[in-house]
């Protein structure tokens, strides 16, 4: 870029913008006092583009990630805000912004960002970054304490660490009182390959202070030892029934199979590498038995993490799909009535992956209705690397769903709007005929699943 007339109103736009700090910059980057360019000539020039910030509390990488098409036309980020708002980063963004800052190392900028731009009314979400912070400097205790601090805020009991393992096997509840008597709930659990999280998961069900349940559990072929070890947990708590596929047809061809054994007024399901909250069923099972007039189907809230226990997934505050930027409705463990699953739903679609998804949008169309969200985190969920959630042809990354999810979502919803009779919305297991077209990629082997139907569920 020239030294043009041009430049030199850039250049004081820049200049005096909030978020620039010149001598922030050259402290930052050695190489601008190097290049003999005052810092906002540099920034202007050179910094942009390498991806530098100008200073403490603007973030260039996610600037250009939100306005991908900036860096394809060489335009500088701060010029395009100081043209877009007269207010710094948009409160609603704040927390996604503060994260990304935090994922480069920065946490204390990212919290002091978040401090003063986020809204008070979510002001409680600062209390992840502070948990993330925490766990980077390899404090589990302040971990924690950060992380009960944002469940008490949103309505949910802390939870404590056993102190054996690692941290995702030190999750226990804190304490938290039985519940006898009341209807009874079955929780389906599908399990491929989930020995490293498996012990947990279920651990987590079987410690629910509603203790009327029944654990239906399929092993969908495993090559690891998850079937070792469902035997070892079986032989410990009668509430627990499992059965092994032959062959590997997927997690809603296995939780299709095991929901015909289910015996509970109420039927969920519940993920081999997610931890469950102990008050997860008794706040929902006082929702749904107390409210007549509530709908079958009651969901809740989870939060993402990591294996080894960093926060993630934080976006947007204020949306419908994340009120505080921290938790998301959760699909896997949304309760129905048994009844209204069986006869009403039928069951999941028997694809491979977002068959959660397609089930509760089925529910709402068919409802006519948002479905009551509690204000509760019910679980803790784990992305492996490994997972199709987390796998860039089939899975969500960084919130996108890919190619394929897409096409499924584009093809489900086109054939739920079309839908009129309530029996119309019955997906029949197994499949004879499929009720929409599902990706080629997204449909498990029919002879396994013939064969896997055959068999049925083992106990």
């Amino acid at each position: 870029m020239s030294n043009s007339v041009d430049e030199q109103v850039l250049l004081k736009k820049v200049r005096h913008s909030k978020f620039f700090d010149g001598d922030w910059y050259v402290a930052k980057y050695a190489e601008v006092e190097a290049s003999g360019l005052t810092p906002e000539c540099h920034y202007l020039r050179y910094g942009a583009e390498l991806l530098f910030d100008p200073g403490p509390y603007f973030s260039t990488r996610y600037y250009f990630a939100m306005h991908p098409h900036l860096r394809r036309k060489n335009s500088n980020p701060l010029i395009h805000y100081a043209r877009q708002t007269k207010r710094g980063y948009r409160q609603e963004n704040t927390l996604k912004a503060a994260n990304e800052i935090a994922l480069s190392g920065q946490h204390s900028r990212a919290i002091k960002l978040a401090a003063r731009d986020l809204p008070e009314k979510y002001a409680h979400s600062m209390n992840i970054l502070k948990a993330n912070r925490a766990l980077s400097q390899g404090s589990q205790s302040q971990w924690l304490y950060y992380l009960n601090k944002y469940l008490q805020a949103v309505n949910t009991s802390s939870i404590a660490l056993n102190g054996e393992g690692g941290l995702v096997h030190q999750l226990s509840p804190k304490q938290s009182k039985q519940v006898s008597g009341g209807p009874l709930v079955t929780v389906l659990m599908a399990v491929y390959n989930a020995s490293e999280t498996l012990e947990m998961a279920v651990n987590s069900v079987l410690n629910q202070s509603w203790q009327a349940l029944e654990l239906l559990i399929v092993d969908d072929a495993s090559e690891d030892d998850s079937w070792i070890i469902l035997n070892r947990l079986a032989r410990t708590d009668r509430r627990i029934k499992i059965s092994r596929n032959a062959h590997n047809v997927g997690c809603y061809v296995s939780k299709n199979l095991a929901s015909k054994e289910a015996q509970g007024a109420y039927i969920t399901s519940f993920d081999a590498d997610d931890w469950a909250h102990p008050d997860w069923l008794h706040s929902a099972m006082q929702y749904m038995s107390a409210d007549k007039q509530s709908l079958p189907v009651t969901s809740s809230l989870k939060i993402k993490m990591t294996l080894s226990g960093r926060i993630i997934n934080l976006c947007k505050v204020g949306s419908n799909f994340s009120q505080g930027g921290v938790s998301h409705r959760t699909c896997a463990a949304t309760i129905f009535e048994r009844k209204f699953f069986q006869q009403v739903l039928g069951g999941w679609d028997s694809v491979r992956c977002a068959a959660d998804t397609e089930l509760i949008a089925r529910c709402e169309t068919l409802l006519s209705s948002q479905l009551r969200v509690l204000n509760f985190i019910s679980s803790l969920v784990f992305m492996r690397p490994d997972s199709l959630t987390s796998h860039p042809e089939y899975g969500v990354i960084d919130g996108k769903r890919s190619a394929i999810r897409n096409e499924y979502r584009e093809n489900f919803v086109r054939w739920q709007q079309s839908l009129e009779a309530e029996a119309a919305f019955f997906m029949p297991f197994p499949h004879s005929n499929r009720n929409f077209k599902a990706p080629a990629a997204m449909l498990p082997d029919s002879a396994a699943v013939k064969h896997v139907v055959e068999a049925g569920f083992k106990s």
